[in-house]
């Protein structure tokens, strides 16, 4: 048993006196799992180039937006009193206008 812990300890002397990997492949995990699959640059991306068609019809995404579309929902005080989450800036442009 002393002979194989000797040996054990051996190698990682023998690990650590390793010189230390090129800069772009170095050993661990990185940045999470798997490959880089390409850079795909920041959040999701959609909606680029769009401004003219937002500017002029807006499309609700939210059940709240699509009520306040509709003329259900009257003034933000009704938002707030029932403590709704705004998620879309158009609701809040459409009572307070652009």
């Amino acid at each position: 048993r002393e002979r194989e812990r000797e040996r054990s300890e051996g190698s990682e002397a023998k690990m650590a006196e390793a010189a230390p990997a090129p800069r772009g492949e170095r050993g661990g995990f990185g940045r999470g799992f798997g490959g880089r699959r390409g850079d795909r640059g920041r959040g999701r991306g959609r909606g680029r180039g769009q401004r003219k068609d937002e500017e002029e019809r807006w499309v609700p995404v939210t059940k709240l937006g699509r009520l306040v579309q509709a003329g259900k929902i009257k003034s933000l005080e009704q938002i707030y009193l029932f403590s709704m989450p705004i998620k879309e800036c158009q609701i809040v442009d459409f009572f307070l206008g652009p």
